[in-house]
């Protein structure tokens, strides 16, 4: 499979290999060994919360997550970019680019644009925005990757 196969429309992504994307996105000094952050995971009933009222099932729901900070290997770095990704998986056809496409854009209509075209494997590209990606780290090798918006992030996988 060729890495411009899922160029289309999204000329504008940037082709890099999982390496090059890794070494690009920003690093931030960790103060503990322990990382916390909030994910959302609901957006709350439509229009949002109203003035003066106190909070509801209907509000915004983030869940609070840690992680540990620990030595950053590839395997590993590899392994947290995976987990905050979503998976798409498409049998080889003459249809597969443009449902690639179509997931592609569901994406950037919900959650903005990506940045990059990443090749993970002969069957496995992903398309990332570098921005939702952020490495602690307590050492210069010390440290951990953390995902901020996963649901814009994907990975698709090619079977035949």
């Amino acid at each position: 499979m060729s890495i411009k196969e899922f160029k289309g429309v999204h000329a504008t992504l940037q082709e890099v290999t999982f390496k090059e994307f890794v070494e690009s996105i920003q690093n931030q000094k960790a103060y503990h060994t322990v990382e916390q952050y909030n994910t959302q995971v609901g957006y709350g009933s439509p229009g949002g919360q109203e003035d003066n009222k106190t909070n509801s099932d209907n509000d915004s729901t983030y869940i609070r997550s840690v992680n540990l900070v620990d030595e950053l290997t590839d395997l590993k770095v590899m392994g947290d970019l995976i987990d905050g990704c979503t998976f798409k998986t498409f049998p080889y056809d003459h249809g597969m680019n443009d449902r690639v496409e179509d997931a592609i854009l569901e994406s950037v209509e919900n959650f903005g644009i990506p940045t990059h075209l990443v090749k993970l494997s002969d069957k496995t590209v992903a398309v990332l925005c570098k921005d939702d990606f952020i490495v602690r780290r307590l050492t210069d090798t010390t440290g951990t990757l953390i995902g901020y918006a996963p649901l814009r992030n994907i990975i698709f996988k090619r079977f035949n």
